[in-house]
């Protein structure tokens, strides 16, 4: 009789234990995840900005894509409706809300020649509220440029 309430009781545990870890990866976990994959547009968008600010065609892309991500980043944090949720992501240092105001002024930006200063300060922005690394225009070194030139020159050869 003992064995058979120990292991229901472990039974019970163990079931207690399974719901706490998927409402933690659910609701803690899944919106935290987005924000990190939205960083990963960022980053994407910015080094495509790096290469290609000097075609129309590409520029009016980034731009629509940096609203798009603008939305998203907005939309994925105003689903953290439960407040710790919120306190968690900013813990982590993301800020989305700024993040998404950044991207927005960056891609208004886009079409002003004569904003460069302001440019760099919106994108110092945008690293610092979506957590990316300093290093990820990595494209500016001398190395990924000429390593970019010569997959261009592949492309049309």
């Amino acid at each position: 009789m003992y064995e058979l309430v120990k292991s229901a009781l472990a039974g019970m545990a163990m079931g207690v234990s399974a719901i706490v870890t998927w409402y933690i990866a659910s609701f803690i976990g899944s919106p935290i995840k987005e924000l990190q994959a939205l960083r990963g547009k960022v980053i994407e968008q910015l080094i495509r900005l790096e290469h290609g600010n000097d075609n129309a065609e590409e520029l009016e892309d980034i731009t629509k894509q940096l609203h798009n991500i603008a939305a998203q980043t907005q939309a994925t944090f105003l689903s953290m409706s439960i407040g710790f949720k919120t306190q968690y992501a900013k813990c982590l240092g993301f800020e989305p809300t700024k993040g998404a105001l950044s991207l927005l002024s960056l891609s208004r930006l886009l079409n002003n020649s004569g904003a460069q200063k302001q440019l760099d300060d919106v994108k110092k922005e945008i690293v610092k509220a979506f957590k990316i690394p300093i290093d990820y225009s990595m494209v500016n070194e001398p190395n990924m440029t000429m390593l970019h030139k010569e997959l261009e020159s592949k492309k049309a050869g």
